[in-house]
């Protein structure tokens, strides 16, 4: 015997998950913490504290060589492969060519 079940309706499902998502929206506490850190950052600046500087200062230059790290690849790739999908011809080559040369 088998059990036939009750078909899902995908619309009901949907609006059931956006309802509860917008319930648990923290967007308003989200904005005010960035704002107390923009804050809290500038009074800290403002202070001039050299060892706190210091720290703050190596902790900006990893993230951003750990976003150089992530994003020069990622556009590069990009940038090749819509090139190599473009085709075969002599003026898709050249560009391809410049493409590879500037992102090395």
């Amino acid at each position: 015997m088998t059990d036939k079940k009750k078909p899902v309706d995908v619309q009901e499902t949907a609006q059931t998950a956006i309802r509860e998502s917008k319930a648990k929206s923290t967007q308003g506490r989200q904005f005010l913490l960035w704002f107390g850190a923009l804050i809290l950052g500038g009074i800290l600046g403002w202070l001039g504290i050299q060892p706190l500087n210091e720290f703050f200062n190596f902790i900006a230059t990893v993230f951003t060589r750990l976003f150089q790290f992530i994003a020069v690849p990622t556009i590069a790739l990009a940038v090749i492969t819509t090139l190599a999908a473009l085709g075969n011809n002599k003026d898709t080559s050249r560009i391809f060519a410049h493409a590879v040369f500037y992102t090395l």
